[in-house]
């Protein structure tokens, strides 16, 4: 994804979600919507700086914050995900970072 196309995506996101309506974002949430925001947070691509400078990580948090419900989810992955990488050092298979394998939302 170009940064500029990300961008553009998640402000079209953030419009919908903002809507009175909770049927955008139980949809949202049900179609694994924010692990792929999570994943993307999560990810340093070849475009990070520009997605930087164009404040694509700033977008993405506040998409998380806009609704209890994918707050919740998301901050579950980032437990499970710290979960993982607690174990992986413990058990001295690097530094790692994975989704774990629990279902979210």
């Amino acid at each position: 994804t170009k940064p500029q196309e990300l961008k553009c995506s998640l402000e079209l996101l953030m419009a919908e979600l903002q809507s009175p309506s909770k049927e955008a974002s139980a949809a949202f949430v049900q179609a694994g919507g924010p692990d792929a925001v999570f994943r993307r947070m999560n990810a340093m691509g070849q475009h990070w700086r520009e997605e930087a400078k164009l404040g694509c990580m700033q977008l993405a948090s506040q998409l998380v914050a806009l609704r209890p419900e994918i707050e919740e989810t998301v901050l579950q992955m980032n437990q499970c995900a710290d979960e993982q990488d607690q174990q992986h050092r413990h058990h001295g298979h690097g530094h790692g970072r994975g989704v774990c394998g629990h279902a979210h939302g």
